[in-house]
């Protein structure tokens, strides 16, 4: 029981830590830095290079010529 309180208080620091980075969304005014947390669904959000986002994100576009995006899943894959 201990244990698992521990891993509990663990993953809420651990998730506590990742809704406070910040990325670029576009608003009425243009884009602006918001923090993770408060992100919506169909939020548009401008991701720069080597920046970290969640899993759940949906690429769109990539500035590259090609059109080709790279996204390493070193943190999914375990």
């Amino acid at each position: 029981m201990i244990r698992e309180g521990v891993e509990d208080y663990n993953r809420w620091k651990s998730d506590k830590k990742d809704n406070s980075h910040l990325t670029l969304v576009y608003r009425s005014q243009g884009f602006e830095k918001c923090k993770w947390q408060d992100l919506k669904g169909g939020d548009f959000i401008k991701i720069m290079k080597d920046e970290i986002i969640s899993a759940d994100t949906l690429i769109l576009l990539s500035s590259s010529h090609t059109g080709i995006a790279y996204v390493e899943t070193s943190s999914l894959d375990g």
